[in-house]
This record gives structure tokens, C-alpha cells and sequence, in this order.
């Protein structure tokens, strides 16, 4: 290892994140890009600069999740609603921990319920890690034998093998899951969801079902970076000239547009705009090639002085 660029990579100081926010990642239902974009904004001590475009983007998107309060004209962010989440979810902890055995008591029942009637009518033997996942599960969120008995056996039938049993839990949650009626709503907007990207694919020359990375790439650019289908689709304009259009390379495009602060198409329209009159001046104000035709042929003089 270079330890003279990790001595100078150490210089310009670091960034401490408090354990007892990373506690609160699940509870909350932070993804690690908010986390991120919590982080950064600690590090500028709640005071955006002007021209700083990311910590513009992140402060918008924690407004919007209602993590924050944010102005626009000063810049300044105040976490105060961050940290009244905190408060009530530590609240409702002490409060659960004084309900203490009875809690416990209901978990243990209501497992032993999702279990038996899960090995009974799938024929299925859960596992020990499973059944962990299980107890997590109604622990954490509070839900009836019925619903959890639901979810996992809505899990497993997709087999969603590229995140596990407790992300798609939380997944459930954070989407307002609280009874069987809000799960088939839930559920309903992952098959229609399905159908957007099966569509992304199609216009990329795609004929493959989606995958589950696919999947996650559109519920990124729509969930989290809040692009309409419209204006994923308006991207796949750009992949045009690629040899191998690709989700990664519309990734890319979207991944430029959302630093840059273009997310509707109005905006999408203002910059290609805005490039195509760069381009034309750089056209305009090229230099003329000057040239001479003479008995020897064509000389170009565009390198001398007049």
C-alpha cells in the first residue's frame, strides 16, 4: 500500500457516523444512499453552500422523505425532524421493553402459528434461520400470524434471491403494510412495477425477463432518485448511439441527470436544449481551415499568422 497517499487521503480529516444512527437505519427505514446523504449534510454542519449541487439534490430528497427542513434561500437544514423520529422510536423501545414478557409471550405464539400452518399446507420444512428471521420479523413490526404467514410465503413463492426475507420485510413496511388488504396493494405495485421495466427493456433491445438487479436499478431511479417512467424512458433517447444499450448505461445517463438536478421532463427538454446550443456555437466559432491551390498541389497556411 502507498502509505504516503493514504497519510495525505487522511489529511483533509473524516467523518464520524454516531453507532446509534447506524440503530436507527431499520427502524426508520433509511437506505444507505439517505444515510449517505444524512452523513454529508452533518459534515457541512447543516449549511449548504450555494453551488453545491449534491448537497442541494440531498437535502431536497430528505424533504421530501420528511427527514428534514430545509431553505432554500439560506441553505440552511434543520434535523429536527430526523431526531423527533428518534426520539418517538426510542420512546416506543422503552415502552416495549416495560411490556416486556407479555410481548415476548405474543411473538412466541404468533410464531409458532406462521410456522405450523406454513409446514402444514407447503409441506416445507423452515429452517432455524428462517424461523430467526420470522421472530425478527414480528417483533419488529408488530404483525398477526396471518400477515407475516403472508409475506413470507409471498417472498418465497417469488424467490427474490438477490435480497433476503428481513430486507423484503422491511421493504413491506416502509410501503405501509400493516394488514392483508395494504400486502396485495404492495404486492400489485411490484407486478405493475415489473411490467415498467419489462418495457425499459423491450426499447433497449432487450428480450429477457427482468432480473432481480434490473429490478432494483428501476426502484432506485423511480423510488429514490424520483424519475418519472416518462423520463426514464425520454433517457433511453441517449443510449441511441451505444454499440450495446444497456440498464447499467441508462443507469449512467440517469446518474448524471440526478446530480444535475434534471428530474421532469421539462427539465430534460431545458438540457438537451442547452447542449445542442453548445454544440452549435462550438461549430460557429471553430476556425476556418485556410488553403491555397497551386501547381503543387493544395498547401494549407491556417497555422500562419495573417
Amino acid at each position: 500500500m502507498d502509505t504516503k497517499f493514504l497519510s495525505w487521503f487522511l489529511q483533509g480529516g473524516s467523518v464520524a457516523i454516531p453507532k446509534r444512527f447506524l440503530a436507527y437505519m431499520a427502524p426508520l427505514g433509511l437506505s444507505f444512499e439517505e444515510l449517505g446523504e444524512i452523513v454529508y449534510l452533518f459534515s457541512l454542519e447543516g449549511k449548504v453552500r450555494h453551488g453545491d449541487a449534491y448537497g442541494k439534490s440531498a437535502a431536497k430528497q430528505l424533504v421530501d422523505k420528511r427527514l428534514i427542513r430545509y431553505d432554500v434561500d439560506a441553505g440552511e437544514v434543520d434535523f429536527s425532524p430526523l431526531f423527533d423520529k428518534m426520539f418517538d422510536n426510542t420512546m416506543a423501545a422503552d415502552e416495549a421493553a416495560a411490556a416486556g414478557d407479555a410481548r415476548k409471550e405474543d411473538r412466541v405464539e404468533a410464531l409458532v402459528a406462521v410456522v405450523k400452518r406454513y409446514e402444514k399446507e407447503r409441506g416445507i420444512i423452515l429452517s432455524s434461520k428462517v424461523r430467526g428471521d420470522l421472530s425478527e420479523v414480528l417483533l419488529r413490526y408488530g404483525w398477526n400470524s396471518d400477515l407475516t404467514f403472508a409475506i413470507y410465503d409471498y417472498f418465497y413463492t417469488h424467490q427474490r434471491q438477490h435480497y433476503n426475507f428481513l430486507s423484503f420485510a422491511q421493504m413491506a413496511h416502509n410501503a405501509g403494510v400493516e394488514d392483508l388488504a395494504s400486502l396485495k396493494a404492495f404486492v400489485g405495485s411490484l407486478d405493475y412495477e415489473l411490467t415498467k421495466v419489462r418495457e425499459v427493456l423491450r426499447l433497449l433491445g432487450k428480450r429477457n425477463s427482468p432480473t432481480e438487479p434490473q429490478r432494483a436499478l428501476y426502484a432506485k431511479w423511480s423510488k429514490t432518485w424520483h424519475f418519472s417512467h416518462e423520463v426514464i424512458l425520454m433517457a433511453i433517447d441517449d443510449t441511441t448511439g451505444a454499440d450495446n444499450p444497456s440498464m447499467n448505461y441508462l443507469d449512467a445517463i440517469l446518474a448524471e441527470w440526478h446530480a444535475k438536478g434534471i428530474h421532469t421532463p421539462q427539465e430534460v427538454r431545458a438540457h438537451r436544449a442547452a447542449e445542442k446550443s453548445k454544440r452549435s456555437q462550438s461549430k460557429t466559432t471553430r476556425r476556418p481551415i485556410k488553403r491555397y491551390i497551386s501547381g503543387e498541389g493544395e498547401r494549407d497556411f491556417s497555422s500562419r499568422e495573417e
